[in-house]
């Protein structure tokens, strides 16, 4: 869509570019190496022309996306010659993914670059996901074209896709994990005494983070009855003798200047319009700037204590509402670093003397182990609790988010050894389920004390049908050792379950190589979903993904009865969170379990819009994939009647009026009418989109139900 910028291979999207391709196996996942090779090349090969059918699909795929409101609000902001130049490349890049002489390896490399792309113009992970429905019909239509083994080219065609989909959606979890980075680097910038030097220093983590993507990143204030702003790379904030070139400071922008006494950020999208003042229109033209952000930041009493300044080299950067969120946050960091910096000094000797007495505490074992459960929500029973270490000071219970960071290598490795000893003694006099513990995050690059890992925890009294162990997904690397090491602790019997699943940098094609027995999907998509279903999608894939490898898959962060419900609807996943239980001494966890009501299901499901939505979703997923195969199993006279389907009649007693009624109706007409087309053999793109239509219909209705009828915070 935009043409391709020379990037600094020391720059941080080059970086994350490398992390995403290093150690990765050249053949690509083992599942998958049947795609790529002599043998797929060679029926690749049959196909007769396919740039007609390419041309038509894209062309089609794109009529029906701007009838797409996600979709329109991004390509609205491209003008007429963007717009035809990203079909052609969309055309390109299907004929590449089809090529019968691309790599696995290569294939990788573009899936990343694509998806880098995609995560910068503001497309949403449900846009993304949608495209696959242009890629079975492309399918349909190359099958149909080789009378040579049309089967297998339909299952090579489908690989390279989900593999091209899969490689983009880690791409946005890598973006979404060197956001956190980021935020977390000036986070630490905040014992800084010098405001000047904060701002420099902010200003130099964000410009070296976004250098790839922004024309400029700067500061504003309004200094002796003046509004001042600077926008440009690397240049001092208020350093009037530092001018950026062109001039862009001393241009009298209106909007930015309303947008500061309104104390409301500024978000433009697109510079395609006239509506816009001149002075921006021409200074942001001059310096290539296709979207513009404003956001006020905000001291620790939430009043205006200056403004971060944006630009990006993409239209469209500031359309996704968690982008947004993240830029809004990052001012607010800066404007509450700002207001405590005269008060840094004194808390960095409150830091100190703190860590040296947490120090002391773990030194003398005052180590408690609080235990959360983790719960089937079928049959109610607590299938596993994950042991949480705690500091005691006298009557005080010190929470990790207060001492781990005051502890080096050693003291974390100490304190797992508290811990397990802890938890080995529990477990043998008090009748607990199995029981997990974290491993200290640095000790995963150890290579030696993983593989005394096996003998040190036999020695410690460990056995694998009490003690399963949990590693952080950010912690992992590629290391053979390290792969080696972790088989050796699932051979000896011990279970090893991949934590914070999705938020750290890792291939999610990792689960089909690592000797994890299950994975914890990270909580920040799971608490989402009591706000809105963004995160949906990703999470039934994440579910989807680990039941293909017969792994267990625990959602942790269910908080809220909302999120019970919701992913209660839908089978494959075990919940952790204070909706069902907070951490707990092992006295207290005992006592719960007697009054848990343990073996008792935590439904029915769904009994709410979060579930019924979630459970509807989750049906059309599995009757979308299942139509290549068992098409003629699927009774259209069920599929096209509403009233027939069970989650219609409870629509209005789980608080869905008759909008909603209506549009259940409508996608249940469509599933009849798509499965059908398919029966027939004939090739249903137009209508498949029409389902999607529907369904984001549907979504959006039910979002608005449920925020009308989520209670006012006044």
């Amino acid at each position: 869509m935009m043409t391709n910028n020379t990037r600094d291979e020391n720059s941080a999207t080059a970086q994350i570019y490398s992390s995403l391709l290093d150690d990765h196996d050249s053949e690509g996942p083992y599942y998958l190496r049947s795609a790529y090779g002599d043998e797929a090349a060679a029926i690749l090969s049959h196909l007769s022309s396919t740039h007609e059918l390419l041309d038509d699909s894209v062309e089609r795929f794109y009529q029906i996306l701007t009838s797409n409101p996600a979709a329109t609000v991004i390509l609205i902001n491209l003008t007429a010659d963007e717009f035809n130049h990203l079909k052609v490349a969309q055309t390109q890049y299907l004929k590449t993914i089809l090529s019968p002489s691309l790599t696995a390896k290569q294939h990788r490399e573009m899936a990343v670059k694509a998806g880098l792309r995609h995560s910068h113009v503001g497309v949403s992970t449900e846009v993304l996901t949608e495209s696959f429905g242009m890629y079975k019909d492309i399918i349909h239509g190359l099958a149909s074209e080789c009378s040579n083994c049309p089967e297998r080219l339909r299952e090579i065609v489908t690989q390279r896709f989900q593999y091209d989909m899969i490689t983009q959606i880690e791409v946005y979890a890598w973006v979404q994990k060197h956001r956190f980075d980021t935020y977390q680097r000036i986070e630490a910038l905040e014992h800084t005494i010098n405001p000047l030097d904060f701002l420099q220093h902010a200003l130099e983590i964000l410009v070296e983070a976004y250098k790839d993507d922004v024309i400029g990143i700067g500061f504003g204030a309004v200094r002796n009855g003046n509004f001042r702003y600077l926008l440009t790379q690397g240049v001092l904030p208020f350093a009037a003798e530092q001018q950026p070139k062109p001039d862009f400071a001393a241009c009298v922008i209106p909007e930015i200047q309303q947008a500061w006494f309104d104390e409301s950020a500024l978000l433009i999208n697109t510079f395609n319009h006239d509506t816009l003042s001149a002075p921006l229109r021409h200074a942001c033209h001059d310096l290539n700037i296709r979207s513009l952000g404003m956001f006020i930041m905000h001291d620790l009493h939430n009043a205006p204590k200056g403004c971060l300044i944006m630009a990006n080299r993409y239209p469209g950067y500031f359309i996704d509402e968690r982008t947004q969120h993240y830029w809004q946050q990052i001012a607010d960091l800066i404007g509450s670093g700002l207001d405590v910096m005269e008060r840094s000094g004194e808390r960095r000797k409150h830091r100190l003397a703190d860590g040296l007495h947490f120090r002391q505490l773990l030194l003398q074992q005052k180590v408690e182990m609080y235990y959360q459960p983790i719960i089937d929500p079928v049959s109610g029973r607590t299938v596993k609790v994950e042991a949480l270490a705690r500091l005691k000071d006298n009557e005080r219970i010190i929470a990790p988010g207060l001492f781990l960071s005051a502890f080096g290598s050693s003291q974390l490795r100490d304190l797992f050894d508290v811990g397990l000893l802890q938890i080995i003694e529990t477990t043998q006099n008090a009748n607990l389920p199995p029981c997990s513990i974290n491993v200290p995050p640095e000790a995963m690059s150890d290579i030696a004390w993983l593989n005394r890992l096996p003998v040190h925890l036999a020695s410690m009294g460990a056995t694998p049908q009490r003690i399963s162990l949990e590693i952080l997904e950010s912690a992992l690397s590629d290391d053979k050792q390290i792969k080696t090491a972790l088989h050796t602790l699932k051979e000896a019997g011990y279970s090893i379950l991949l934590d914070d699943v999705g938020a750290g940098e890792s291939s999610l094609l990792r689960l089909a190589t690592l000797p994890v027995t299950g994975i914890k999907i990270d909580q920040s998509f799971v608490r989402s979903l009591q706000h809105n279903f963004e995160y949906l999608d990703f999470i039934l894939t994440l579910r989807s993904l680990a039941a293909q490898r017969g792994l267990k898959c625990i959602a942790e962060g269910v908080e809220t009865d909302a999120i019970v419900d919701t992913l209660g609807s839908v089978n494959g996943l075990q919940f952790q969170g204070y909706a069902l239980a907070r951490p707990m001494p092992a006295l207290a966890l005992e006592s719960w379990m007697s009054r848990a009501e343990e073996g008792k299901s935590l439904g029915p499901f769904p009994r709410s819009l979060y579930g019924w939505y979630c459970r509807h979703v989750d049906r059309f997923i599995c009757i979308r994939n299942g139509l290549d195969v068992i098409s003629d199993l699927i009774s259209i006279e069920f599929l096209q009647d509403a009233e027939r389907c069970p989650l219609h009649a409870i629509i209005p007693m789980i608080g869905g009026d008759k909008h909603i009624e209506e549009a259940h109706r409508q996608w249940h007409a469509n599933y009849a009418k798509f499965t059908q087309m398919v029966q027939n053999g004939t090739r249903p793109a137009e209508l498949w989109q029409a389902m999607e239509t529907c369904k984001l219909e549907l979504r959006s209705l039910i979002e608005t139900q449920l925020s009308a009828n989520r209670p006012s915070k006044h």
